[in-house]
């Protein structure tokens, strides 16, 4: 559950950083012409260009790759970019700032993981209101357990999914006859008057 919130907020932040990064790999190019014909915002330029020229050429790179990536993007996922940026500028700096080591961290993931959380992310808004309810409560009581309650769970969890489906059928009939059984059986109490 938690995961899924994370997923939500690194998308949302690696998307404000790409569009914070286009702006300074598209207006470079440009602020050097303006730093020699004298616009009025020359100080912002000027600020600009002097952070350009402070990048390394590699970042540069990075910078111009990321921009290329907004420009192929539609019109549509542009709006949503500015929406998003928007949002982002309006938020307290704390929140901005955990969102930026949220896109750190997300940009430090592999390909792989990184299309991990995306599919996650996509699961996770396709969730009723009512099943998200149910994660973030799975959610909670999980983080109650020991850390070594945490890892038996885990272990458990990725033994039931490596489980053929046809074994998990078997459990599952074995665990419901178990708590029908349970559910029959009266509970006995203890005779009065005697001591164990």
């Amino acid at each position: 559950m938690k995961r899924a919130i994370v997923n939500f907020l690194f998308i949302f932040v690696l998307i404000l950083g790409i569009r914070g990064n286009f702006v300074l790999a598209q207006d470079a190019p440009q602020l050097a012409e303006k730093e020699t014909i004298g616009v009025k915002d020359t100080k912002i330029d000027k600020a600009l260009l002097e952070k350009w020229k402070s990048l390394s050429p590699q970042e540069q790179e990075l910078l111009r790759e990321k921009y290329k990536t907004l420009k192929r993007m539609t019109p549509q996922q542009r709006q949503v970019l500015k929406k998003n940026l928007e949002k982002f500028k309006q938020l307290p700096p704390e929140k901005q700032e955990t969102l930026r080591k949220n896109w750190q961290r997300m940009d430090n993931l592999s390909v792989e993981e990184r299309q991990a959380v995306l599919k996650n992310h996509k699961r996770w808004q396709n969730l009723s209101h009512q099943q998200r309810e149910v994660f973030r409560k799975r959610y909670r009581e999980f983080h109650k357990f020991s850390p070594q309650e945490q890892q038996r769970f885990l272990e458990k969890q990725k033994r039931w999914r490596q489980m053929p489906n046809k074994e998990k059928q078997n459990l599952r009939r074995q665990y419901k006859r178990q708590g029908d059984f349970h559910k029959r059986q009266p509970v006995k109490a203890a005779p009065r008057g005697k001591k164990r």
